[in-house]
């Protein structure tokens, strides 16, 4: 059966298209086709040694800056003190702020609740929103929506440089939706899988069954509503 309307607003929906045209015209949109895969949580993308300690976070976010076309090996990644688990009142339960980036021209520093490391899926979204800070700390103004949509932009960014797999599955582990909605970030990834020509199976084969079904519900819902301004965005040069 066909749904009378999106699952997000036309204004949100217009915003999130206006997002991917800015990246793409910025980049070049070849380049940006080109250089952007779907970062998927497999070795191809994660080649780092297994554990929880300050090495292998320091590795992923290397990593991860790679993947981002980053070009800023200072930024330093250091963990917050927590309680033990058998002493701390949120036992088994994650902040919904799992990481905070400091902005310092100097001396930029990321913080992070190292108990995500835990959740791989969870740990690589968190850091990635933080580095995704940096990486647009000097162009807010000029993102469709300027400093008002700061936080949102971040979210979605990450989805437009590949990581919409951590995105969307992440907020599914954690519990909670974060700056986007879940059909909003699905929504996103939705349109990087259809302008980078990226085969959906890719996708669904790491996504859990909520997710699978939010993605599959974006793709109707953009053939829908959607067509149009999608097309427009592919001739872009």
């Amino acid at each position: 059966m066909f749904h009378s309307k999106p699952q997000i607003s036309t204004e949100l929906g217009d915003w999130i298209l206006d997002n991917f045209e800015w990246v793409m015209q910025r980049k070049g949109s070849q380049t940006w086709r080109n250089t952007t895969p779907l970062v998927r949580p497999t070795r191809d993308f994660f080649d780092v040694p297994k554990g929880e300690d300050v090495k292998t976070a320091a590795a992923i976010g290397a990593a991860i800056m790679d993947l981002l076309g980053m070009e800023n090996p200072n930024i330093r990644i250091e963990p917050l003190p927590v309680l033990p688990d058998e002493i701390s009142h949120e036992y088994g339960k994650l902040s919904d702020v799992g990481g905070e980036y400091w902005h310092d021209a100097d001396d930029p520093l990321i913080t992070y609740d190292p108990r995500l490391m835990r959740q791989p899926v969870l740990f690589i979204s968190t850091l990635t929103h933080e580095l995704m800070h940096a990486h647009l700390s000097n162009v807010v103004d000029e993102i469709p929506g300027g400093d008002m949509a700061h936080e949102l932009s971040t979210d979605l960014h990450c989805i437009t440089h590949g990581f919409g797999l951590f995105q969307l599955e992440a907020a599914e582990v954690a519990g909670w939706a974060g700056y986007m909605t879940q059909p909003s970030r699905a929504f996103a990834l939705a349109v990087f899988l259809e302008l980078t020509n990226t085969p959906t199976a890719q996708a669904l084969s790491f996504l859990s069954l909520r997710s699978a079904k939010r993605l599959k519900r974006a793709q109707k819902d953009i053939g829908r509503f959607w067509a149009g301004d999608l097309a427009a965005l592919k001739t872009l040069h």
